[in-house]
């Protein structure tokens, strides 16, 4: 059986190739985690805004529906109270009667 031996080269800093190697995968897989963690960070808080600004919208849609709402009830019960054929003047002038 024959063993072949390999000559490994030192690089300036003292490391072989290989292990100069495993640091650039470690660290672009490193790199890569982070920059997924990053991207999954920034997807998390653009939905969270996006929700959060929908919600606000959905409340001030609601706020003005019932303020419209009151209002318009308003007039009308004032028109209406006015109004000489007015319903709810007849039902007030009919309860008085008893």
């Amino acid at each position: 059986m024959v063993v072949s031996q390999q000559k490994t080269a030192l690089w300036p800093s003292g490391k072989t190739l290989a292990q100069r190697s495993g640091v650039v995968v470690v660290t672009a897989a490193t790199v890569a985690v982070v920059t997924v963690a990053a991207a999954v960070i920034v997807v998390v808080v653009i939905v969270v805004i996006v929700v959060a600004a929908a919600a606000a919208a959905v409340v001030v849609v609601v706020v003005v529906v019932v303020v419209v709402v009151v209002v318009v009830v308003v007039v009308v019960v004032v028109v209406g109270l006015d109004h000489p054929s007015s319903i709810i003047l007849k039902s007030l002038k009919s309860l008085n009667r008893f």
